[in-house]
């Protein structure tokens, strides 16, 4: 009788530590799932930034003075900018 203890007794340990494994490596799959998730959407704001933060630059068209050559270029709405020319080279502030 003694004997049909213990191994019911084994037999409910084993079987739980097997759903616990079970049950732990579900959870580790859903866990890295959501770290891989959870990073792209990071690196997505990371690399186009907030989306709802206004931009404070705007491309700009340029004639250089030296060549004629007409280009685009990025331009600060708070400041001045320094644009060189692609063409010839020539730096102009505007």
């Amino acid at each position: 009788m003694h004997t049909n203890y213990v191994r019911l007794s084994l037999g409910i340990i084993f079987f739980s530590l097997g759903i616990y494994h079970i049950l732990s490596f579900i959870f580790s799959i859903f866990t890295f799932a959501f770290l891989a998730i959870g990073l792209i959407f990071l690196f997505r704001c990371v690399e186009y930034g907030d989306p709802k933060q206004k931009r404070n630059v705007e491309i700009w068209n340029a004639e250089c003075d030296n060549c004629g050559n007409v280009f685009e270029f990025f331009k600060n709405i708070n400041g001045t900018t320094l644009v060189k020319c692609p063409n010839c080279g020539k730096e102009e502030i505007v």
